[in-house]
């Protein structure tokens, strides 16, 4: 995403075709280079889907990717899988 500047969500199922899991979920989020791990936070919590993804139960195990782009934006996702 920060290579191509672009918010974009990868294709779940090929992600769940590799793993051991039977669901998984991802958020992303792209923002200002200095954006905490609380402010992210707080932005996935107001969006109900993303907030649903942190609070489902169902998943067990979380992976966090953090990049940045040219221009300083920082770029992360979080796959969630269960």
């Amino acid at each position: 995403m920060a290579q191509n500047q672009s918010l974009t969500h990868q294709d779940l199922g090929a992600v769940l075709a590799g793993t051991a899991f039977n669901n998984v979920a991802e958020n992303i989020l792209s923002g200002p280079g200095g954006m905490s791990s609380a402010q992210m936070e707080a932005a996935w919590m107001a969006s109900p889907g993303h907030r649903e993804n942190i609070l489902n139960g169902g998943y067990t195990a979380a992976g966090v990717g953090i990049a940045y782009s040219s221009d300083g934006r920082v770029w992360v996702a979080v796959e969630f899988g269960g």
